[in-house]
């Protein structure tokens, strides 16, 4: 998926209602990097988590010459204080579970944040989505 194409799914996420019975709110992944396992593919993964970086860089380029500038700022912290009990917004409580640092736009009544997954080298690295009516905490 070009980063044309995955701005015009956010487009799409960003206009679709959330589910009355469902979280409030679109976690999606973009793009996943490649296969993940063992000591000789650490080097993939490594591969794998540069170009979902880059791909994150695109489509934020993409993104900042629609909605204008932003810079990446951390989640890090919100996944700590979430998992010790402290409240907040369902939707970045998720995604601060998978990316370190995100970059986010508000466009009209949603929020838009994109960032890469590459937290756990159990799993593949992804470009993440989250589209959400809750400001960042």
């Amino acid at each position: 998926m070009t980063s044309a194409d995955q701005l015009a799914e956010i487009d799409r996420l960003r206009t679709r209602a959330f589910a009355e019975d469902g979280p409030g709110y679109h976690l999606v992944e973009l793009s996943v990097g490649g296969a993940v396992g063992g000591a000789a593919e650490e080097a993939s993964w490594e591969q794998a988590s540069e170009q979902c970086e880059a791909d994150c860089d695109a489509l934020v380029t993409l993104m900042s010459a629609r909605w204008g500038r932003a810079d990446p700022f951390s989640v890090w912290s919100l996944s700590v204080r979430s998992a010790s009990g402290e409240d907040a917004p369902a939707s970045w409580a998720a995604l601060s579970h998978l990316v370190d640092y995100v970059t986010a736009w508000q466009a009209d009544d949603r929020w838009i944040a994109v960032g890469t997954a590459r937290r756990d080298r159990g799993r593949r690295p992804g470009l993440l989505v989250l589209i959400t009516g809750d400001a960042p905490p």
